[in-house]
Protein backbone atom coordinates (compact mmCIF):
# COMPACT_ATOMS: atom_id res chain seq x y z
CA UNK A 1 0.00 0.00 0.00
CA UNK A 2 1.48 3.40 -0.90
CA UNK A 3 1.53 5.72 2.04
CA UNK A 4 1.62 9.68 1.52
CA UNK A 5 0.51 10.43 4.57
CA UNK A 6 3.84 12.25 5.51
CA UNK A 7 3.39 14.28 2.17
CA UNK A 8 -0.24 14.77 3.44
CA UNK A 9 0.62 15.84 7.29
CA UNK A 10 3.68 18.35 5.91
CA UNK A 11 0.61 20.07 3.30
CA UNK A 12 -1.96 19.89 5.90
CA UNK A 13 0.46 21.68 8.75
CA UNK A 14 1.42 24.14 5.93
CA UNK A 15 -2.11 25.28 4.72
CA UNK A 16 -3.10 25.48 8.41
CA UNK A 17 0.00 28.29 8.87
CA UNK A 18 -0.69 29.54 5.64
CA UNK A 19 3.06 30.47 5.21
CA UNK A 20 3.21 34.22 5.06
CA UNK A 21 6.85 34.02 4.20
CA UNK A 22 8.30 33.16 0.67
CA UNK A 23 11.35 31.06 3.03
CA UNK A 24 8.36 29.00 4.31
CA UNK A 25 6.29 28.62 1.31
CA UNK A 26 9.81 27.82 -0.75
CA UNK A 27 10.26 25.47 1.35
CA UNK A 28 6.73 23.40 0.52
CA UNK A 29 7.60 23.83 -2.61
CA UNK A 30 10.53 21.55 -2.61
CA UNK A 31 8.27 19.20 -0.76
CA UNK A 32 6.18 19.59 -3.40
CA UNK A 33 8.55 18.50 -6.25
CA UNK A 34 9.94 15.68 -3.76
CA UNK A 35 6.54 14.11 -3.54
CA UNK A 36 6.55 14.29 -7.62
CA UNK A 37 9.52 12.58 -7.92
CA UNK A 38 8.94 10.26 -5.17
CA UNK A 39 5.48 9.19 -7.10
CA UNK A 40 7.34 9.07 -10.70
CA UNK A 41 10.08 5.98 -8.86
CA UNK A 42 6.94 4.01 -7.92
CA UNK A 43 4.18 4.25 -10.41
CA UNK A 44 3.02 1.66 -12.83
CA UNK A 45 0.17 0.06 -14.60
CA UNK A 46 -0.92 -1.55 -11.42
CA UNK A 47 -0.74 1.24 -9.11
CA UNK A 48 -1.31 4.80 -10.86
CA UNK A 49 -4.78 4.77 -9.34
CA UNK A 50 -4.24 5.00 -6.15
CA UNK A 51 -1.29 7.32 -6.65
CA UNK A 52 -2.52 9.84 -8.59
CA UNK A 53 -5.43 9.63 -6.18
CA UNK A 54 -2.98 10.35 -3.17
CA UNK A 55 -1.46 13.55 -5.18
CA UNK A 56 -4.62 14.67 -5.75
CA UNK A 57 -5.25 14.44 -1.64
CA UNK A 58 -2.41 15.51 -1.02
CA UNK A 59 -1.74 19.17 -3.42
CA UNK A 60 -5.22 19.97 -1.98
CA UNK A 61 -3.48 20.53 1.19
CA UNK A 62 -0.91 22.91 -0.37
CA UNK A 63 -1.51 26.71 0.72
CA UNK A 64 -1.52 29.61 -1.64
CA UNK A 65 1.77 30.28 -3.72
CA UNK A 66 1.84 32.14 -7.10
CA UNK A 67 5.16 31.73 -9.02
CA UNK A 68 4.24 35.03 -10.81
CA UNK A 69 1.97 36.52 -7.87
CA UNK A 70 1.69 40.36 -10.22
CA UNK A 71 -0.59 42.05 -8.28
CA UNK A 72 -3.74 43.62 -10.39
CA UNK A 73 -3.24 47.42 -12.02
CA UNK A 74 -6.19 49.06 -9.68
CA UNK A 75 -8.66 47.84 -6.81
CA UNK A 76 -12.13 49.42 -7.27
CA UNK A 77 -14.03 49.85 -4.79
CA UNK A 78 -16.58 46.98 -3.94
CA UNK A 79 -19.74 49.50 -4.64
CA UNK A 80 -22.08 49.50 -7.87
CA UNK A 81 -21.48 52.80 -9.13
CA UNK A 82 -18.17 52.62 -10.67
CA UNK A 83 -19.18 50.32 -13.46
CA UNK A 84 -22.24 52.36 -14.34
CA UNK A 85 -20.06 55.08 -16.13
CA UNK A 86 -20.36 55.95 -19.47
CA UNK A 87 -17.60 54.61 -21.67
CA UNK A 88 -17.15 58.52 -23.02
CA UNK A 89 -16.33 59.10 -19.50
CA UNK A 90 -12.69 58.00 -20.26
CA UNK A 91 -10.63 59.44 -22.71
CA UNK A 92 -7.91 56.85 -23.97
CA UNK A 93 -8.82 53.18 -24.94
CA UNK A 94 -6.22 51.91 -22.26
CA UNK A 95 -8.26 53.46 -19.36
CA UNK A 96 -11.86 52.20 -21.16
CA UNK A 97 -10.06 48.86 -21.21
CA UNK A 98 -8.94 49.23 -17.54
CA UNK A 99 -12.82 50.04 -16.98
CA UNK A 100 -14.18 47.00 -18.15
CA UNK A 101 -11.30 44.48 -16.70
CA UNK A 102 -12.10 46.41 -13.22
CA UNK A 103 -15.36 46.58 -13.24
CA UNK A 104 -15.46 42.74 -14.70
CA UNK A 105 -13.91 41.83 -11.26
CA UNK A 106 -15.63 43.78 -9.40
CA UNK A 107 -18.50 41.51 -10.91
CA UNK A 108 -16.58 38.48 -10.04
CA UNK A 109 -15.85 39.16 -6.85
CA UNK A 110 -19.12 40.10 -5.83
CA UNK A 111 -21.13 36.92 -7.17
CA UNK A 112 -18.15 34.35 -6.87
CA UNK A 113 -15.86 34.52 -3.56
CA UNK A 114 -18.61 33.98 -1.09
CA UNK A 115 -17.73 30.59 -1.99
CA UNK A 116 -13.77 30.35 -2.61
CA UNK A 117 -11.45 31.15 0.28
CA UNK A 118 -9.49 34.01 0.01
CA UNK A 119 -6.66 33.67 2.37
CA UNK A 120 -4.63 37.33 4.24
CA UNK A 121 -5.26 39.43 1.11
CA UNK A 122 -7.83 42.22 -0.03
CA UNK A 123 -9.68 41.76 -3.07
CA UNK A 124 -9.33 40.44 -6.38
CA UNK A 125 -5.22 40.31 -5.85
CA UNK A 126 -6.28 37.08 -3.32
CA UNK A 127 -9.13 35.28 -5.26
CA UNK A 128 -8.13 31.73 -6.41
CA UNK A 129 -9.60 31.64 -9.97
CA UNK A 130 -8.95 27.94 -10.68
CA UNK A 131 -11.83 26.76 -12.36
CA UNK A 132 -13.67 29.88 -12.72
CA UNK A 133 -12.44 30.90 -16.40
CA UNK A 134 -16.23 30.65 -17.65
CA UNK A 135 -17.60 32.45 -14.87
CA UNK A 136 -15.06 35.18 -15.22
CA UNK A 137 -16.00 35.74 -18.70
CA UNK A 138 -19.57 35.86 -18.35
CA UNK A 139 -18.11 39.02 -15.85
CA UNK A 140 -16.65 40.30 -19.23
CA UNK A 141 -19.82 39.74 -21.09
CA UNK A 142 -22.18 41.87 -18.61
CA UNK A 143 -19.78 44.90 -19.04
CA UNK A 144 -19.96 44.50 -22.66
CA UNK A 145 -23.62 44.15 -23.24
CA UNK A 146 -24.37 46.92 -21.03
CA UNK A 147 -21.59 49.40 -22.67
CA UNK A 148 -22.69 47.98 -26.18
CA UNK A 149 -19.04 46.76 -26.64
CA UNK A 150 -18.29 43.66 -29.58
CA UNK A 151 -17.10 40.84 -27.95
CA UNK A 152 -16.74 36.77 -28.42
CA UNK A 153 -16.02 34.21 -25.71
CA UNK A 154 -13.57 31.98 -26.80
CA UNK A 155 -12.66 28.66 -26.14
CA UNK A 156 -9.22 26.71 -26.00
CA UNK A 157 -9.35 23.02 -25.92
CA UNK A 158 -6.37 20.55 -25.30
CA UNK A 159 -4.18 19.87 -28.27
CA UNK A 160 -6.74 22.75 -29.73
CA UNK A 161 -9.14 19.73 -30.28
CA UNK A 162 -12.46 19.56 -28.36
CA UNK A 163 -13.10 16.24 -30.33
CA UNK A 164 -10.38 14.20 -29.22
CA UNK A 165 -10.80 14.40 -25.45
CA UNK A 166 -7.39 14.42 -24.45
CA UNK A 167 -7.54 15.46 -20.82
CA UNK A 168 -11.09 13.54 -20.23
CA UNK A 169 -12.90 16.62 -19.83
CA UNK A 170 -10.72 18.68 -18.24
CA UNK A 171 -8.02 21.38 -19.41
CA UNK A 172 -10.10 23.90 -21.35
CA UNK A 173 -9.94 27.45 -20.71
CA UNK A 174 -11.87 30.29 -21.65
CA UNK A 175 -11.27 33.95 -22.58
CA UNK A 176 -13.00 37.06 -24.34
CA UNK A 177 -12.33 39.11 -27.59
CA UNK A 178 -13.56 42.43 -27.96
CA UNK A 179 -13.44 45.16 -30.34
CA UNK A 180 -12.93 49.01 -29.48
CA UNK A 181 -11.77 51.94 -30.96
CA UNK A 182 -11.22 49.45 -34.30
CA UNK A 183 -8.96 47.04 -32.64
CA UNK A 184 -9.13 43.69 -30.86
CA UNK A 185 -8.23 43.53 -27.67
CA UNK A 186 -8.07 39.88 -25.18
CA UNK A 187 -9.46 40.01 -21.80
CA UNK A 188 -8.94 36.95 -19.47
CA UNK A 189 -9.35 37.85 -15.58
CA UNK A 190 -8.86 33.96 -14.68
CA UNK A 191 -5.14 33.76 -15.71
CA UNK A 192 -3.54 33.75 -12.77
CA UNK A 193 -4.75 30.58 -11.57
CA UNK A 194 -2.08 28.89 -14.41
CA UNK A 195 0.46 30.23 -11.62
CA UNK A 196 -0.29 28.36 -8.67
CA UNK A 197 3.22 26.57 -7.68
CA UNK A 198 1.99 23.71 -6.66
CA UNK A 199 0.81 22.55 -10.34
CA UNK A 200 4.13 24.20 -12.08
CA UNK A 201 6.82 22.21 -11.24
CA UNK A 202 7.94 20.69 -14.37
CA UNK A 203 8.74 16.94 -12.06
CA UNK A 204 5.15 16.27 -12.74
CA UNK A 205 6.19 15.74 -16.31
CA UNK A 206 6.40 11.84 -17.24
CA UNK A 207 3.21 10.39 -14.72
CA UNK A 208 1.40 7.80 -16.14
CA UNK A 209 -2.32 8.79 -16.26
CA UNK A 210 -1.66 12.38 -15.36
CA UNK A 211 -1.12 15.71 -17.39
CA UNK A 212 1.75 17.98 -17.41
CA UNK A 213 2.98 20.94 -15.32
CA UNK A 214 0.29 23.93 -15.72
CA UNK A 215 1.22 26.59 -18.32
CA UNK A 216 2.56 29.46 -16.11
CA UNK A 217 6.26 27.26 -15.49
CA UNK A 218 6.24 28.02 -19.86
CA UNK A 219 5.28 31.22 -19.30
CA UNK A 220 8.14 32.58 -16.78
CA UNK A 221 11.33 30.41 -18.07
CA UNK A 222 11.05 32.88 -22.02
CA UNK A 223 11.05 36.46 -21.30
CA UNK A 224 8.67 37.40 -24.16
CA UNK A 225 6.22 34.81 -22.62
CA UNK A 226 6.85 36.21 -19.27
CA UNK A 227 6.43 40.03 -20.38
CA UNK A 228 2.65 38.88 -22.06
CA UNK A 229 2.08 36.75 -18.76
CA UNK A 230 2.84 39.96 -16.86
CA UNK A 231 0.61 42.37 -18.68
CA UNK A 232 -2.62 39.72 -18.25
CA UNK A 233 -1.82 39.16 -14.54
CA UNK A 234 -1.84 42.57 -13.87
CA UNK A 235 -3.97 44.60 -16.68
CA UNK A 236 -5.95 41.72 -17.57
CA UNK A 237 -6.08 41.94 -20.91
CA UNK A 238 -3.15 42.36 -23.99
CA UNK A 239 -3.57 43.26 -27.39
CA UNK A 240 -4.45 40.70 -30.11
CA UNK A 241 -1.08 41.15 -31.69
CA UNK A 242 0.83 38.32 -33.66
CA UNK A 243 3.45 38.10 -31.38
CA UNK A 244 0.71 38.87 -28.04
CA UNK A 245 -1.16 35.45 -29.60
CA UNK A 246 1.55 33.41 -30.24
CA UNK A 247 3.56 33.80 -26.97
CA UNK A 248 -0.08 33.84 -25.11
CA UNK A 249 -1.35 30.26 -27.20
CA UNK A 250 2.14 28.97 -26.95
CA UNK A 251 1.70 29.03 -23.47
CA UNK A 252 -1.46 26.88 -23.56
CA UNK A 253 0.24 24.72 -26.67
CA UNK A 254 3.30 23.31 -24.12
CA UNK A 255 1.39 22.46 -21.04
CA UNK A 256 -0.79 20.19 -23.33
CA UNK A 257 2.43 18.22 -24.31
CA UNK A 258 3.19 15.02 -21.95
CA UNK A 259 6.46 13.75 -21.42
CA UNK A 260 5.91 11.46 -24.20
CA UNK A 261 6.41 14.15 -27.10
CA UNK A 262 9.77 15.01 -25.73
CA UNK A 263 10.84 11.09 -25.68
CA UNK A 264 9.78 10.83 -29.24
CA UNK A 265 11.63 14.12 -29.93
CA UNK A 266 14.54 13.08 -28.70
CA UNK A 267 15.65 15.97 -26.30
CA UNK A 268 13.77 18.62 -24.75
CA UNK A 269 12.69 22.25 -25.99
CA UNK A 270 10.16 24.05 -24.62
CA UNK A 271 9.20 26.25 -27.83
CA UNK A 272 6.78 25.50 -30.58
CA UNK A 273 7.08 26.03 -34.43
CA UNK A 274 3.61 27.73 -34.58
CA UNK A 275 2.66 31.14 -35.82
CA UNK A 276 0.06 33.82 -34.90
CA UNK A 277 -1.57 32.71 -38.02
CA UNK A 278 -1.13 29.09 -37.17
CA UNK A 279 -3.14 29.56 -33.96
CA UNK A 280 -6.02 31.19 -35.43
CA UNK A 281 -6.52 28.46 -37.86
CA UNK A 282 -6.39 26.02 -34.84
CA UNK A 283 -8.83 28.51 -32.86
CA UNK A 284 -10.82 28.07 -35.86
CA UNK A 285 -11.29 24.76 -36.06
CA UNK A 286 -9.25 24.89 -39.52
CA UNK A 287 -6.13 22.59 -37.86
CA UNK A 288 -4.95 21.75 -34.50
CA UNK A 289 -1.82 21.00 -32.70
CA UNK A 290 -2.98 17.31 -32.56
CA UNK A 291 -2.52 17.25 -36.08
CA UNK A 292 1.30 18.11 -35.72
CA UNK A 293 2.37 16.81 -32.81
CA UNK A 294 -0.08 12.93 -32.15
CA UNK A 295 -2.54 11.82 -29.92
CA UNK A 296 -0.41 9.89 -27.55
CA UNK A 297 2.16 12.96 -26.87
CA UNK A 298 -1.03 15.09 -25.35
CA UNK A 299 -3.05 15.41 -23.18
CA UNK A 300 -3.02 12.85 -19.87
CA UNK A 301 -0.10 10.37 -20.79
CA UNK A 302 -1.73 7.22 -21.48
CA UNK A 303 1.50 5.31 -21.86
CA UNK A 304 4.39 4.65 -19.68
CA UNK A 305 7.22 6.37 -20.54
CA UNK A 306 10.44 4.19 -21.97
CA UNK A 307 12.96 6.25 -20.42
CA UNK A 308 12.13 7.14 -17.03
CA UNK A 309 15.90 8.62 -16.70
CA UNK A 310 14.90 11.43 -18.79
CA UNK A 311 14.97 14.31 -16.47
CA UNK A 312 12.41 17.20 -16.02
CA UNK A 313 14.24 19.50 -13.45
CA UNK A 314 12.51 22.89 -12.60
CA UNK A 315 14.91 26.39 -12.20
CA UNK A 316 14.11 26.70 -8.41
CA UNK A 317 14.30 30.28 -8.99
CA UNK A 318 11.29 30.11 -11.38
CA UNK A 319 9.23 28.96 -8.15
CA UNK A 320 10.00 31.63 -5.94
CA UNK A 321 7.10 33.92 -7.44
Amino acid sequence: MVNFDEYNNYFLSCKKRQLHFNDESDKWVEKVIEMYEYAKSIINEDNYYLINGELDRCTRRTPYKYILDTSVKSKLDKGLSYMYKPLDYFSTTEEKLDFIVQSARNIFYRKYTSNILIPNKEFFDAVDLTGYCHEACFCVKEMCEMHNIKFIIKEIAPGFDESANLMRGYGHHFFVLIELDDKEYLIDIAYKQFFDASYCPLEIMGLYEHSGPWLGIYMVMDDKRKKIAEKLLSNGWIEYTSDNIKDYYDGFALSYRNALYYENLGYIDFSTPYTADDYKKFMDGNDSQLNHEGYDNLGIQRIIIKNPKIEFKTDRKLLKG
